[in-house]
């Protein structure tokens, strides 16, 4: 899995690459985020559970066929 973040004001985009040649059931992320997040949205899946594990934290789980962007919007 290929994760590397994009930081911008509003939010970070995650691009994500599955090199693995078989589709991921569920693959969690844990995020440093500079401040509280009030949306995450997959480009594959639309809107997705995240939990604030931390002021600078989050956490997050989808499933992962090849490749997908994950944004994560600042509050």
């Amino acid at each position: 899995i290929t994760f590397r973040s994009l930081r911008a004001t509003m939010c970070i985009l995650i691009p994500l690459a599955n090199y693995t040649l078989q589709p991921i059931a569920k693959l969690t992320l844990q995020v440093s985020v500079p401040r509280p997040v009030a949306k995450a949205e997959s480009a594959t899946l639309g809107e997705i559970a995240f939990k604030q594990t931390s002021p600078q934290t989050i956490e997050l789980s989808l499933p992962l066929e090849n490749n997908d962007f994950v944004k994560l919007r600042f509050q």
